[in-house]
């Protein structure tokens, strides 16, 4: 029902009109070897879509993060209030590290609210609920309640 957005621990509590978190996809490959009868999916690993935040009003603080300088890394943390059926309340939070990739300073119209919209190359996430990890991911690594899923590191071991 209701969220915010921090960008680098400023909170932007009424500045973000909308936003849009990062997307997973498991990308799999078939394989067919001698003597299976159909393919089968092999997991190859992840995708991962950029996260976006629409804002009201320019944020100068986000601004000069804009590309940042190699490697480093912005903090980003969307947080909202879950409301079930039965009146009951549940914190998620969507913690996200990457760096700034693209400003959108949208078109302007005389009388019209203006909005400006953030784009976010993501590195790494992770989706809680009420202090419980659900999701944690890399670039390398995917972990779900708990359970790895896989994890590429383990080659370089």
């Amino acid at each position: 029902r209701n969220c915010t957005v921090w960008i680098n621990g400023e909170n932007q509590i009424g500045q973000a009109s909308e936003m849009q978190t990062p997307n997973i996809k498991l990308v799999y490959e078939e394989t067919r070897n001698a003597g299976m009868i159909r393919e089968y999916p092999i997991l190859m690993g992840m995708e991962v879509d950029d996260a976006d935040v629409k804002m009201t009003g320019l944020e100068p603080h986000a601004i000069a993060s804009l590309g940042g300088t190699f490697g480093s890394r912005q903090n980003y943390r969307f947080v909202g209030d879950l409301y079930g059926e039965d009146g009951s309340n549940t914190v998620a939070e969507y913690y996200v590290e990457g760096m700034l990739s693209e400003l959108d300073f949208d078109n302007w119209q005389p009388g019209q609210l203006h909005s400006h919209g953030y784009m976010i190359k993501p590195f790494f996430g992770r989706l809680s609920m009420d202090s419980r990890v659900l999701i944690e991911w890399s670039e390398y690594r995917l972990t779900v309640d708990g359970s790895q899923i896989f994890n590429h590191t383990a080659l370089f071991e």
